[in-house]
């Protein structure tokens, strides 16, 4: 069984999304290609006492998926369809945009200030077309294995909390002790990644060489059928994949499409009122 390695550390940018929510960017349109399916991955973390978020008011998305995962603080949901929702630390949002819906986030703080993450992913043309759809799912939904190595909350994937999530979403969210290892399989054609949250942990390259990952880096990994991580020190990190979908990509936005005659189709839809009005 091939073991993936390290193929390329990934660097964020700083920007502001929604009404000025600082945000760190780790990829979105150039990485489409090299990350596929994943189109983009913002991180808000902000301590205690910082600036009220203003959060992300109404806006419409359209051909991609949208994965939240929330450590610190809360974040709450509303959307076209009547959904509602709000999910605190270790809770997860899911939704399916597909076809076309429009909707807000507002995160709010707790003690610890606010952590959490947002992924998108693409879909294929055919599930473009499906109605939308969305999940909501508190910390203790979310099945959790324990042994004395390691705490794995396996959010998405075979046995996870979010049902049918797109391209196989495997999200896992692993703890490791200290000098613990931890090997997990995935089908090789999968793109995958890891992103440390907490402590410091070592993976190999290309070469065979140790490759140190700390508190904040995200790496892209090789194909491969299995992921090897030692924890040479306690620490935390999310081991996330999914399987390609080989398609172009045409990018406007909050809308996503293979070309640009079904980005127009999109953009009438949505300007005829397809998309529904908040409630």
């Amino acid at each position: 069984m091939s073991t993936r390695t390290v193929q390329q550390f990934v660097t964020p940018a700083k920007v502001l999304e929604g009404d000025g929510v600082p945000v760190l960017r780790y990829f979105n349109h150039g990485t489409v290609e090299d990350l596929d399916p994943f189109l983009m991955l913002d991180v808000i973390r902000l301590p205690p006492g910082a600036k009220p978020l203003a959060g992300f008011p109404w806006h419409p998305h359209a051909g991609q998926a949208t994965f939240s995962y929330v450590l610190h603080g809360s974040m709450e949901h509303e959307d076209t369809l009547g959904n509602r929702g709000a999910v605190g630390p270790g809770g997860t949002q899911y939704m399916e945009a597909a076809s076309g819906i429009a909707h807000q986030e507002m995160p709010h703080f707790d003690d610890q200030g606010f952590w959490g993450f947002q992924l998108w992913i693409n879909l294929d043309h055919q599930a473009r077309l499906n109605t939308p759809a969305y999940q909501n799912l508190t910390a203790a939904q979310i099945p959790v294995s324990v042994t004395e190595q390691a705490t794995v909350r396996r959010v998405s994937g075979p046995g996870g909390a979010v049902q049918s999530p797109c391209r196989e979403l495997l999200f896992l969210d692993v703890s490791l002790a200290e000098k613990a290892e931890w090997e997990h399989p995935l089908p090789a054609e999968h793109c995958a990644w890891i992103m440390v949250l907490e402590g410091k942990l070592t993976m190999k390259d290309a070469t065979g060489e140790r490759v140190r990952l700390s508190e904040g880096q995200l790496v892209q990994l090789s194909a491969g059928e299995s992921i090897h991580v030692n924890g040479d020190h306690a620490c935390r990190f999310l081991c996330v994949a999914a399987e390609p979908v080989r398609e172009p990509v045409f990018w406007y936005g909050p809308f996503v499409a293979r070309t640009r005659d079904e980005m127009e189709s999109v953009l009438a839809r949505y300007k005829k009122g397809s998309f529904g009005a908040p409630r």
